[in-house]
């Protein structure tokens, strides 16, 4: 039994869509490339078959050795979108554009550009909800797969009553003009807010007074400053998230040491991501010295990530050793650990040696070793 079994479903049903390798995206395209010219040149054969079978049968062609082609190439299409995508999103794509195109058209052709138009404007929609609110990428487009469909449900239903109410005979603009409406309305309520979006703009309270989190109060006033740093230290995990992403937008200087002294304790990841950001932003170096001096080889993974990220990310080379450890974990429950280590080495570094964060150690042997190499020709520099 494995002890990490909840990780690996996890990842099996939500997938790592945003931090795919090159190499895996080549490999897919190729494959996908293959497939769709396998299944173009034989389309004869497949269209026939899901017409009828006994028309099929009539016409000569051997049923079941197409139905093997068929579900065999189909799997490893499966297969691969899975491991990149997740269960949850790679069957949303197969389910509900085809059940969204198959309520209004009748055609194959039309049904078939339906489904494909519905399923990249969803997706986008996802995709960019994901980046304005900060949510999973797999699970936010799938949930506005979801949404899809019930507002194309509901759309369809109304095209029934407007049909029983016009006799029969309902407007012939009717489906163009309230589906192009949906999706224009859809995009409109996910876009603007995208741009407009900002998270500081909650207002938690402190002792009755307002803490404004808002960029037009810029620095804002002492006692709000205080009232931050306040929460940083005695505040809920959500407090103490817009707490830390309040003082690096109003670039609150003297939080700096207050940052570093709670990203030491603090026992939630959420917001030591928060204050390890701040504290990059900031830029200021006071912070260096307590992180070096009280992060240690045994200190939880979180934590050690995060000192290792504002050391490179204020220039110290002192961090990069402490990321490059992060890449020999093993195991998925280090997965995100090893990709966030891997994209503040990038940056630092200039290169990533063709390290893959999803691969096993032995696959990353090489790339590990570059990386050691790549240390100890910068230990002896100044950065």
């Amino acid at each position: 039994r494995s002890p990490h079994g909840a990780e690996h479903i996890k990842e099996m049903l939500t997938g790592q869509i945003l931090w795919v390798s090159k190499g895996t995206v080549a490999l897919d395209a190729v494959v996908y490339a293959l497939i769709g010219l396998f299944h173009f040149a034989c389309a004869r054969q497949f269209m026939a078959i899901s017409e009828g079978v006994a028309a099929a049968l009539g016409k000569g062609i051997r049923v079941r050795l197409w139905d093997f082609f068929f579900y065999a190439s189909f799997g490893i299409v499966v297969s691969l979108s899975v491991r990149v995508a997740g269960v949850l999103l790679v069957f949303c794509f197969l389910i509900v554009p085809a059940v969204i195109s198959a309520l209004f058209a009748h055609r194959f052709s039309m049904r078939l550009v339906l489904g494909w138009t519905l399923g990249t404007f969803v997706t986008i929609l996802g995709l960019l909800f994901s980046w304005a609110f900060d949510f999973p990428s797999g699970p936010a487009v799938a949930c506005f797969f979801g949404l899809a469909l019930v507002v194309s449900a509901a759309l369809r239903g109304a095209d029934a009553l407007v049909l029983r109410w016009a006799g029969g005979q309902a407007p012939r603009a009717f489906r163009p003009v309230g589906v192009t409406a949906v999706l224009l309305a859809s995009f409109l309520l996910v876009f603007i807010p995208a741009l407009t979006h900002n998270p500081l703009e909650i207002a938690p309270e402190d002792h009755g007074a307002h803490v404004h989190f808002t960029r037009s109060h810029a620095r804002g006033s002492a006692e709000d400053r205080h009232a931050l740093r306040a929460k940083l230290r005695h505040g809920s995990s959500d407090e103490k998230v817009l707490a830390a992403k309040a003082i690096e937008t109003r670039h609150i200087g003297e939080a700096a040491l207050d940052l570093a002294q709670q990203l030491l304790v603090e026992p939630n990841e959420e917001v030591i991501t928060a204050l390890a950001h701040a504290m990059i932003a900031l830029g200021d170096p006071c912070v260096l010295a307590p992180l070096k001096r009280d992060v240690k080889k045994d200190s939880p993974l979180p934590l050690r990530l995060a000192a290792a990220q504002v050391l490179v990310g204020l220039k110290d080379k002192a961090g990069a050793p402490m990321l490059i450890e992060i890449l020999a974990l093993e195991g998925p429950e280090a997965l995100k650990h090893r990709q966030e280590a891997l994209q503040s080495l990038r940056a630092f570094a200039g290169s990533d040696f063709r390290y893959d964060p999803s691969a096993d150690p032995q696959a990353n042997k090489a790339a590990l070793e570059k990386w050691a190499e790549w240390w100890r020709s910068q230990s002896d520099q100044r950065i």
